[in-house]
């Protein structure tokens, strides 16, 4: 899928109203969010208190991971349900 970013207040209006539901999609669209939000997160804690940066292509790789292995798993995965445990 590909569109073109907007700002803050829109993006978060996009994901209210295209990722509301039970369908496949919208569940592995509501993981990708969840684990890029997360993935994100913890790479700015390791860059401000570390100094340490991952490339975008191991975070990419990261949320990918992570999102294979719970879809993979059916959501019944026994690691404890963290967001994103690959970040």
């Amino acid at each position: 899928m590909y569109r073109q970013s907007k700002c803050w207040r829109e993006e978060k209006q996009w994901c209210i109203d295209n990722l509301r539901g039970k369908s496949f999609r919208k569940q592995v669209g509501r993981l990708v969010l969840g684990c890029a939000v997360y993935v994100l997160w913890i790479e700015r804690n390791s860059r401000t208190l570390t100094g340490i940066c991952k490339t975008i292509e191991q975070l990419f790789f990261s949320i990918l991971a992570s999102v294979s292995e719970e879809v993979a798993a059916g959501g019944r995965s026994n690691a404890p349900k963290l967001i994103c445990p690959y970040a």
